[in-house]
């Protein structure tokens, strides 16, 4: 800041500074002025000796030399006498004439000025002139001329007076002063000039300094006041005092203190209600400059970035705002830099994560725009997100569940169409094992078909649990009855090295489900643990009771309903899964085997299973340290005491009547007829359901049962089993299906079919079925 001393000197100075200025400008032009008037005053001078000169002589002293060559030496020294005093009384240095004679420019008379009466210099009569270019000018064009001499006298200025004589002959009369004479003049005047010029000057500082001192204290009230607004003080001004122009500006300061006092609370109250704007804002905002630096943020982007907002401002936003693709993890483009390039509004790819200060990681939503002043030009960015951690999380749930659904009904298919080629597979090698009892060796080649075949159906149970459209049966099942018969089945199977342990925490482990889906389940579980402990270690089941929250529901990918459940958690110390490979260990078909160990659908039908039972399955698991999946099924709440059922070796029926088979499948068609006839019953076939119709419709009379596939093209099976009803409202019908009892399957059964035969089925199945529902 100024000292008092040093605004004094410099408000002096900016008076000294301007005057000095004026003042050598006024010089420069007054010492021109001057040096003008000597030079024309000295060229009066010189004429006026010309003319005087002329008037004098020219008449009579031309005249007399007019014809002749010479002057008498009387008559030429009055001359010279004559030139010479006028010269002295007219202060000039030189006065003389010349004639144009024979076109040479002679001397007729010249003499320089005599004060002291002993400069006798002249010329001699006519001699011609050694510079005859000075004099040629005036005496051609006979016009009054000024011109410079180089003579005997030296070097000069002279003005030149011509005339003309009797005969014609021009002359003219000059009066000169020499260069030295003329300078010294003009020196002499200009520096009186500027003596003059130089008191003038210096009164006018020290009035500059009176003036200074008057005005001194009224500025320097005024710059402290300046100086307070500049500070943000807008005090009440003081009394500056001072003349009116001082109290004007006093007034303005004043005036404009309010102005801006007004200003500085309305920008204030802005910002304070902007900010309050932005910090209530759910979503992040943040604003930068044109440069992509960090202008401001709000306190959600102070949460999610980690940088507060004095650690960000004046920060690249790049610094701050670290994006990477969620997916392959390479770093994203800031969205600034793509918008001050192309000038328009960009979202950022998704799949984004933003990378906090504090190692977090957010997946987030992004939105930015460019920040446009009144012309147009982008001053800067401002960019929106939100964290979409959960919601993206959701997202990749139902992707999974989409995936999982329509895998599902791939693999219902699969199975649908595996089915229908087992039937005959295993029919027909039930049929050579019936025929070739006494033959040892093709029976031992039929009953390993027929081994085979059942590993097949097991396969395709499997692919429907994992669908969920296979048959479930509603018994009363004991989860720890189950780990028993798991545990007895893994303890003569696995490596010794491996200890079985069973934890029943749960004082009541029963639920209602399918004892067979169960079992196979728990089994699953069971060779999955053990196969991850190639080394040894601990296999655990453990059950216990848990009541699940209706928020916790809520957050899990499948619809559970809150409640009492079984929890079965099986856990292995092997060697342990990392985060990819546990979000897709119930995906079908992935496994981490080697070729050949795996088919990949355990425990993709271990899931299929327990959401089939109205559960979910849940897998915990560190690379290293061992994994653990839970299931949670339902509890049944009343304890039911069920011994298991005892286990039925099924046997032929035989009967008689007349069936008709029905199915698209060329070789189950043909199963079916040669079981059927071997048990003792007529047999028609018919390919598909437009073909049955009409034969029902012809024969109907003579048909006792018909055996009828669900799915087939032209007409499927539920529309030909209400045509055929149209046609005989008794009609006898038994649905055969690769599929697994449906909501189709269920609703045919209400309208009157009488059972539901899954494919495969063996010839023992087919005739205990049919026996019960043919017409007798």
């Amino acid at each position: 800041m100024l000292t008092n001393q040093r605004l004094q000197t410099r408000v002096l100075w900016l008076l000294v500074v301007p005057l000095l200025m004026v003042a050598a400008v006024v010089s420069t032009f007054a010492v021109r002025a001057q040096r003008n008037l000597v030079v024309r005053g000295l060229d009066d001078r010189l004429l006026t000796a010309a003319h005087c000169a002329c008037a004098l002589l020219g008449d009579t002293y031309h005249d007399r030399i007019n014809g002749a060559d010479s002057v008498s030496t009387e008559a030429y020294t009055g001359i010279i006498d004559t030139i010479d005093d006028l010269a002295r009384r007219l202060d000039v240095d030189f006065l003389g004439s010349v004639l144009l004679l024979d076109d040479q420019v002679v001397f007729t008379s010249a003499a320089g000025k005599q004060r002291d009466g002993t400069n006798t210099d002249s010329v001699a009569f006519l001699q011609v002139h050694a510079d005859p270019v000075a004099y040629t000018t005036a005496l051609t064009s006979q016009a009054v001329d000024f011109g410079n001499y180089g003579d005997i006298w030296g070097a000069g200025r002279m003005a030149l007076v011509p005339g003309r004589d009797e005969r014609g002959r021009p002359f003219a009369f000059a009066a000169g002063i020499a260069d030295g004479t003329r300078t010294d003049a003009v020196r002499t005047a200009v520096v009186r000039t500027l003596a003059v010029c130089v008191l003038l000057t210096l009164g006018c500082v020290a009035l500059c300094c009176f003036l200074v001192r008057s005005f001194y204290r009224p500025l320097l009230r005024l710059r402290q006041v300046a100086a307070r607004m500049t500070a943000g003080e807008y005090t009440e001004l003081p009394e500056v005092g001072g003349g009116r122009e001082l109290r004007d500006i006093a007034h303005s300061l004043d005036v404009l203190r309010e102005g801006t006092l007004d200003q500085v609370e309305r920008v204030r109250a802005s910002e304070e209600n902007l900010a309050i704007t932005l910090n209530s804002i759910a979503d992040a905002v943040i604003a930068t400059n044109n440069q992509g630096e960090i202008t401001g943020l709000n306190k959600a982007a102070e949460v999610l970035t980690a940088w507060s907002e004095a650690d960000a401002v004046g920060m690249p936003l790049a610094v701050v705002f670290r994006i990477v693709d969620t997916e392959t993890r390479e770093d994203v483009d800031s969205p600034v830099d793509r918008i001050l390039g192309a000038g328009e509004a960009v979202l950022p790819d998704d799949h984004t994560s933003l990378l906090a200060r504090d190692g977090n990681e957010h997946q987030i939503s992004a939105s930015a725009e460019p920040i446009r002043d009144r012309n147009g030009g982008i001053v800067g960015v401002v960019l929106v997100f939100r964290d979409i951690t959960d919601e993206y999380a959701m997202q990749e749930q139902l992707r999974q569940v989409q995936r999982m659904e329509a895998i599902g009904q791939l693999a219902g298919g699969i199975a649908h169409d595996f089915n229908n080629l087992l039937t005959p597979i295993m029919g027909n090698a039930q049929l050579l094992i019936n025929d070739l009892q006494d033959q040892q060796e093709q029976l031992e080649l039929s009953k390993q078909i027929m081994l085979a075949a059942e590993r097949a159906s097991y396969l395709t149970w499997q692919l429907l649990a994992f669908s969920r459209k296979g048959d479930q049966r509603e018994n009363v099942v004991d989860l720890h009855r189950v780990i028993e018969e798991v545990h007895g089945l893994l303890a003569r199977t696995i490596d010794r090295r491996i200890e079985i342990k069973t934890f029943y925490q749960a004082t009541d482990a029963q639920v209602l489900g399918d004892p067979t889906q169960l079992q196979n389940m728990v089994l699953n579980l069971g060779v999955n643990a053990r196969d991850a402990m190639t080394a040894g270690g601990e296999l655990s089941f453990t059950t216990r009771e848990v009541e699940l929250e209706e928020a916790f529901c809520q957050s899990l990918p499948s619809d559970i309903e809150a409640g009492s459940y079984i929890e079965l958690a099986v856990s292995d110390t092997g060697i342990g899964m990392d985060q990819q490979t546990q979000e897709r260990i119930f995906e079908p078909f992935f496994t981490t085997k080697d070729q050949g160990e795996s088919r990949g659908l355990g425990l993709a039908s271990v899931d299929g299973c327990v959401k089939s039972h109205g559960g979910i399955a849940q897998v915990y698991s560190e690379v290293g340290r061992g994994t653990t999946i839970k299931v949670l099924l339902p509890r049944l709440l009343s304890k039911v005491d069920q011994e298991p059922p005892a286990a039925v070796t099924p046997e032929l029926v035989r009967g008689e009547g007349t069936i008709l088979v029905v199915d698209d499948e060329e070789i189950v068609r043909n199963f079916a007829a040669r079981a059927l006839r071997s048990l003792g019953y007529t047999v028609a076939m018919c390919a598909n359901g437009l073909e049955a119709v009409e034969y029902f419709r012809d024969h109907h009379a003579e048909i006792d049962l018909v055996l009828l596939d669900m799915i087939m093209p032209k007409l499927s099976g539920e529309e030909t089993f209400r045509q055929m009803k149209e046609i005989a409202p008794d009609v006898r019908v038994v649905i055969a299906s690769g599929f697994s009892q449906n909501q189709t399957a269920v609703r045919l059964l209400q309208e009157g079919v009488y059972s539901y035969l899954n494919k495969p089925f063996r010839t023992e199945e087919l005739s205990q079925e049919v026996a019960r529902f043919i017409k007798v």
